[in-house]
């Protein structure tokens, strides 16, 4: 278990590494009018993989084949190093100069444990020293809003602490992010509660992912009048599919019961999908400074996964305080569903009409107003 422990965290930095370096890429590389259907495409991907991997996932778990499934990404993996000196050549003309940075070494670190504690919580029995690790990740989290705002080398753009719409962007992203995490107990309730065959779970697990890459499809040829109003609905929709899934959540549920939890993660991930690639690229448009747009570009997947820690170990935490499987169920998708609608708060302030400054689209000569 060590081993594979450690494998995983190798795992995962290389991995956030790929993800930020995403971002950075469509930032440096395309034309402004082309950064919502690229993150679109880019985050469809991440759907994509999400979706196929506990699908895949079941189907081994089904044949006791667990060592295959890391032998077959292996594999994979090797092929696509392999293509990338051919695929990703050096851009001609970028959009920004290239500039070597430091990495915020400190800030990481203490975000990087504000997320072991609340991952450490989920694990506790005891609700006094479950609460005490919450207390002790909320003042690391303080901590890291004070290093990175005054270091010289920064996780997040300096304009995040300015009179300026990124903090809302971020804090949006941040609340779609924890959301998607109630993915991590799909399976295992679709198996506990719905009595499903791995495979089955499975693919009920991905049925989020699912919902996430159709929504996002769909609204990233959305008009930019109608964009403010996608994104500040969008953890309502959120919150409505996740309270659907769990009010219906039983032992022993039935086949329609199954489908309508089912229906509800595709309406959560279809939430996700509907805003992610407007806040993308409003995160990448919100500073005119090349270097602070490659950081806004680069902080959109560290912010992303940062949460998605933080999600997993508030849903481990949930679970646990459930006690049952059924109840655990009960209050990590209802307790999921609250969180999320309170985003309502942040993401109508991401788009919003008023004192405003303008970003524009140069193909279509469209403006979408953000506050300033």
């Amino acid at each position: 278990m060590h081993v594979l422990l450690a494998g995983r965290a190798v795992q995962g930095a290389a991995g956030g590494l790929l993800a930020g370096l995403a971002y950075a890429v469509i930032n440096l590389a395309l034309p402004q009018r082309l950064w919502t259907r690229a993150s679109a495409l880019t985050s469809a991907m991440w759907g994509v993989g999400t979706f196929a991997g506990p699908a895949a996932g079941g189907l081994f778990a089904q044949w006791g084949l667990w060592r295959w499934a890391f032998g077959t990404l292996t594999a994979l993996t090797v092929g696509i190093a392999a293509m990338v000196p051919y695929v990703l050549t050096r851009a001609q003309k970028p959009n920004a100069p290239g500039a070597v940075n430091q990495v915020p070494v400190w800030s990481l670190l203490v975000l990087t444990a504000a997320a072991s504690l609340v991952a450490a919580a989920g694990l506790q029995s005891t609700l006094p020293f479950m609460a005490s690790l919450l207390a002790a990740a909320a003042v690391l989290v303080i901590l890291f809003v004070a290093l990175d705002r005054r270091s010289r080398t920064s996780v997040l753009p300096k304009a995040v602490f300015a009179r300026n719409p990124l903090k809302w962007i971020y804090l949006t992203i941040a609340v779609l992010a924890v959301a998607s995490m109630a993915e991590t107990y799909i399976p295992f309730f679709g198996q506990r509660l719905g009595h499903l065959s791995p495979v089955a779970a499975g693919f009920l697990g991905a049925t989020l992912a699912f919902g996430w890459t159709v929504g996002e499809m769909i609204s990233a040829s959305a008009q930019a009048r109608t964009v403010s109003r996608v994104v500040s609905v969008a953890p309502a929709v959120v919150a409505a599919g996740l309270f659907l899934a769990g009010v219906l959540q039983r032992d022993g549920a039935t086949v329609l019961e199954t489908g309508c939890w089912a229906l509800g993660f595709v309406v959560t991930g279809a939430g996700i999908g509907m805003a992610w690639p407007h806040l993308a690229a409003a995160a990448m448009s919100a500073s005119d400074d090349g270097s602070e747009s490659g950081t806004g570009a680069a902080a959109i997947s560290t912010v992303q996964l940062i949460a998605g820690a933080f999600g997993a170990g508030l849903a481990g935490v949930l679970v646990n305080l459930g006690g049952s499987a059924r109840h655990g169920a009960q209050l990590l998708f209802v307790g999921f569903a609250v969180l999320v609608l309170c985003g309502v708060v942040v993401s109508v302030r991401v788009f919003r009409t008023g004192s405003a400054s303008e970003m524009t689209d140069r193909a279509g000569q469209q403006a979408v107003r953000i506050p300033s």
